[in-house]
C-alpha cells in the first residue's frame, strides 16, 4: 500500500497509509506508527502507540464491514502525537478487550487507556470511500516545557484535564476544569502537570 506524508502547521509531516481491513494489517499499522515516530526522534512512545494502533485496528476489523481502513499518525501540537483509524462504521469505536478472537488485540489495554490524553470521533477521508469515522487517541509527548498560564494540562494526582488561570511562588498552579463552568482546584505538585495543548495552540 501507498504511504503518503501530509504537512503540518507543527513542521511535522503526518503520516498515512490505506490498508484492507483485515486482521494481518495490524502489522503495517505498526510499522507505519513506528517509521513515524523514528523520523520524529520519540521512541520513547513506540510501545504505547503500537498497543493502541493495534487495539484501533482490531476494532475496525470486529465492527465494520469496511473493505478498507486508513491509519493515521500526526502531530496537532508540539505536545501531542494523534494515532487514528478511519473505517466506514457508523457506531462510536469500542476497544478489543483482552479474550478477544484476534490474536494481536487486547494486550497493553489498560496502558492505552492510562496514557491516551483524549478520545475523538469524527469524519476523515477515506480514499476512494468518500468520508469514514474517525477513531482517534492523543499520546502526550513526555519531557518538554513547563506549564504556564493558558495551557491545557493533564493532572495526574486528580486525573483531572484543565486550563491553568493562576501560578502562586512558581511551584502551586490554579487550574480551570476543561468542561466545567468555573470549577477550579489547585495542584501544588508542578511535576505531575503535563501540557496537552500549549496556550497558542488553543482556539478557545
Amino acid at each position: 500500500m501507498i504511504v503518503s506524508a501530509k504537512p503540518h502547521h507543527t513542521g511535522h509531516p503526518g503520516y498515512s497509509e490505506t490498508l484492507p481491513n483485515l486482521e494481518e494489517s495490524a502489522a503495517a499499522a505498526r510499522r507505519l506508527v513506528r517509521t513515524a515516530l523514528v523520523v520524529w526522534h520519540m521512541d520513547e512512545l513506540t510501545d504505547t502507540a503500537t498497543l493502541l494502533v493495534t487495539e484501533l485496528v482490531a476494532n475496525a476489523v470486529q465492527h465494520t464491514r469496511s473493505r478498507a481502513i486508513r491509519v493515521v499518525i500526526a502531530r496537532p501540537s508540539e505536545r501531542l502525537v494523534r494515532v487514528g483509524v478511519v473505517d466506514k462504521a457508523r457506531k462510536l469505536p469500542e476497544l478489543a478487550k483482552p479474550g478477544a478472537d484476534l490474536h494481536t488485540s487486547g494486550r497493553g489495554l489498560l496502558l492505552v487507556e492510562a496514557l491516551s490524553e483524549r478520545w475523538g470521533n469524527g469524519t476523515a477521508p477515506l480514499g476512494q470511500a468518500g468520508l469514514g469515522r474517525a477513531a482517534l487517541r492523543d499520546l502526550p509527548v513526555t519531557g518538554g516545557r513547563k506549564p504556564w498560564v493558558g495551557d491545557q494540562v493533564h493532572d495526574a494526582v486528580t486525573g483531572r484535564e484543565g486550563i491553568v488561570s493562576d501560578v502562586r511562588s512558581g511551584t502551586t498552579y490554579v487550574l480551570r476544569h476543561l468542561y466545567g463552568g468555573g470549577l477550579t482546584w489547585t495542584a501544588t505538585a508542578p511535576q505531575r502537570l503535563t501540557v496537552t495543548l500549549p496556550r497558542e495552540d488553543r482556539t478557545d
